[in-house]
């Protein structure tokens, strides 16, 4: 099976701690484990999400009302005006809202 490649690797954590805690915060050990390995396997999520809609043919992903150069927006922050086909998406995915 070939891997899809979409271009954005997963964040570094240095990059999860400063997403995580704001400059003179304090926050606990277990704290900041919990918050980075969340936002991590969040990040992975998305990724995964991104891979799996990739994966779809062209007529499929029309018939859903996406194009290839939304997808990654669209699995990231879904649509604003229009939310019947990011629901479509949802359900092909497995996920709810």
């Amino acid at each position: 099976m070939a891997t899809i490649s979409i271009g954005r690797a997963l964040p570094r954590p240095y990059e999860l701690v400063r997403s995580v805690v704001r400059p003179a915060q304090r926050v606990f050990p277990g704290q900041l484990l919990a918050a980075v390995v969340r936002e991590y396997r969040q990040e992975y999520q998305v990724q995964c999400d991104i891979e799996r809609v990739t994966a779809l043919d062209d007529r499929l992903l029309r018939d859903i009302g996406l194009s290839r150069g939304e997808i990654e927006h669209v699995v990231r922050d879904g649509r604003q005006a229009d939310t019947a086909p990011q629901d479509d998406l949802l359900a092909a995915l497995g996920r709810k809202r």
